[in-house]
């Protein structure tokens, strides 16, 4: 018995080989068509099937089909083969920056006004980092709109505070939560999963799942093209990520020299130097707070708002080609 994905993206089912070879025949499916065998979780087209094997394909050109989104983890878009084009990503998201660029800028400024927040004093600075996802799920919506052509207003920013507003938050601290748990057990667990789950807040804001399968679901998919996503990402962010890896690389060379002092011309004050590794936070933020490293801060902000809309637009292109419509799988 198969479950099969008919033309309006509802699931079929289930239904017999025979039933399924006489749609075949009135022309209601073909080899293209997603099915799955009943009790499994496993989506693929047809004429991969050997009950299917020669299904016939209608017309020359396959059809773009919107995959079947809802709140199973093993949604259909799992059976199509993730395309992601570096190239033609970036090529997009300049002529979209270029065609929109009142609009979107105006959006990105207003949300990275509104992320200034996070230097706020302790209490206002937490409940920005509670809620970022809210807004960059806005922002991501506002640029979805454009890429598609649909009518987008800057407010759209906004939007996360409507129905999404619950899913967006948790997806937004729980990415950021676990992810840093990562950093502090080790560096590459954090790495892939910032990659892994780049696509959960769109997928929450413009596919309405839930926070943990937007988070499944760009997992499993971004995992298939990791590095490419990876690659994308940097190239997207390299003004801000060059900036920022000068910068503190300056504050550990400044934290360099401070123990330097400390360990003397050859010999270590074990006593001097034990306090310093007690107070090495204390020592940190007395560095970072330094007018020279302020000022080198406030900088790498300016080149984060002009690089963010430029690289959002890639990005957003690049979560199109993984997640939007597509080319149904050849027979």
């Amino acid at each position: 018995m198969f479950i099969i994905i008919g033309a309006d993206q509802k699931e079929y089912g289930p239904s017999t080989a025979d039933e399924i070879r006489e749609w075949i025949q009135a022309g209601r499916a073909d080899g293209r068509t997603l099915a799955k065998l009943e009790g499994t979780s496993e989506w693929k087209p047809l004429a991969a099937f050997p009950e299917f094997a020669g299904a016939g394909v209608v017309g020359s050109a396959p059809p773009r089909i919107s995959p079947n989104y809802s709140n199973d983890p093993n949604t259909p878009v799992l059976a199509l083969e993730p395309n992601l084009n570096i190239g033609e990503c970036l090529r997009r998201g300049v002529s979209l920056l270029g065609n929109n660029f009142g609009t979107l800028f105006t959006g990105t400024f207003l949300i990275w006004l509104i992320g200034l927040l996070r230097y706020a004093p302790p209490g206002v600075d937490f409940i920005y980092i509670i809620i970022e996802g809210v807004f960059y799920g806005g922002l991501y919506m506002l640029f979805l709109k454009c890429l598609r052509g649909q009518p987008a207003r800057v407010t759209e920013i906004f939007s996360g505070f409507g129905v999404p507003f619950v899913q967006l938050l948790l997806t937004g601290f729980l990415t950021m939560f676990i992810s840093g748990l990562g950093y502090f057990a080790c560096v590459l667990p954090y790495i892939y999963l910032k990659i892994a789950w780049i696509f959960a807040l769109p997928l929450v804001i413009d596919k309405r799942l839930e926070f943990w399968t937007a988070m499944q679901l760009s997992r499993r998919v971004v995992t298939r093209v990791w590095f490419k996503v990876f690659i994308l990402t940097l190239v997207a962010f390299a003004p801000y990520i060059l900036f920022e890896t000068f910068l503190y690389l300056k504050l550990w060379l400044s934290l360099y020299v401070k123990f330097q002092a400390i360990i003397g011309p050859g010999v270590i004050d074990y006593t001097k130097f034990m306090a310093a590794m007690t107070d090495f936070q204390k020592v940190v933020e007395e560095a970072s707070k330094t007018p020279a490293f302020l000022k080198l801060q406030g900088a790498a902000e300016i080149i984060l708002l002009l690089n963010l809309p430029f690289a959002t637009a890639v990005l957003m292109y690049a979560y199109e080609a993984l997640f939007g419509p597509r080319p149904a799988p050849a027979a």
